[in-house]
């Protein structure tokens, strides 16, 4: 498992980096609008296993929204479309169970809240990708929010593996432990002071430090909510794409949570 998952990392990482770096504004929308509809694929693959028809409508209304939010990406009033975007696949999506979908009644709560809810959790947090490109030099905080994690992700592995003793939420994900979380966020931070002297991103140690453990917090937490979702659905990976590593949300679980607040914290500090 662990060679499938580092040959698959030396062959996807550079592809990634070369489109992240070299594809512009164009480039990583059409990067992450492509993986979101894995993504979205996944979700709606757990959600309506046995409903085509739905799972195949929703995956449509995710990345029209998704093509929408990278269109109004430079208009004058970009959150309020966001809203509206979400409001009317709110609407869509409840609209849709009343006509189509009403039986069972006893379900139609959560199907419907679980249909609205992969358009926020998929394509919706993917954008923030395209958010951070958007910045000037944009694609260097792409990389480092992956580097970040992924950093965390290596490091919580082996701390896991070879120092872990004590059990860190084991009715969501039996195998990891307080001490791979440790590591993981120790990492994280090494992560961060690693990618910003690579890439060239002048921020201050304390932002870095900062940065990084909100990241390495947050994106643990997407791990576990990601895997509690699976195990709501009894299923082990999302996907299969990923020899090794599963599928796009098992891989972008941590990033999903953790790159809407790099975002946020860079607009807060004024670290464009």
């Amino acid at each position: 498992m662990l060679l499938h998952r580092v040959l698959v990392a030396l062959v996807g990482a550079p592809i990634l980096l070369l489109i992240i770096i070299f594809g512009g504004s164009t480039g990583n929308s059409l990067l992450f609008g492509l993986v979101s509809a894995i993504g979205l694929y996944e979700y709606y693959h757990m959600v309506y296993k046995d409903d085509t028809v739905s799972r195949n409508l929703y995956v449509l209304l995710g990345l029209l929204l998704y093509a929408f939010w990278c269109t109004a990406l430079h208009m004058e009033y970009l959150d309020q479309a966001v809203i509206a975007a979400l409001v009317l696949g709110f609407l869509a999506s409840f609209i849709y169970v009343l006509l189509f979908r009403p039986e069972p009644i006893e379900t139609v709560g959560a199907r419907a809240a679980a249909g609205f809810f992969g358009l926020a959790y998929v394509p919706l947090l993917f954008f923030f990708f395209v958010l951070l490109q958007a910045f000037e030099g944009g694609w260097r905080y792409v990389i480092l929010s992956m580097v970040i994690i992924w950093m965390s992700d290596t490091g919580a592995y082996f701390a896991g593996r070879f120092l872990g003793r004590h059990k860190l939420y084991p009715k969501v994900s039996p195998k990891k432990t307080w001490e791979g979380s440790i590591g993981g966020t120790l990492a994280a931070v090494v992560g961060a002071f690693i990618g910003a002297a690579l890439l060239g991103i002048n921020w201050s140690p304390q932002h870095l430090v900062g940065l990084s453990l909100i990241m390495a917090i947050v994106g643990a937490m997407g791990d576990l909510c990601e895997s509690l979702l699976k195990r709501s659905y009894g299923v082990k990976d999302s996907g299969r794409i990923l020899p090794g590593h599963g599928g796009v949300l098992d891989r972008f679980d941590a990033l999903l949570f953790a790159v809407p607040l790099m975002y946020y914290y860079i607009v807060a500090f004024g670290l464009m």
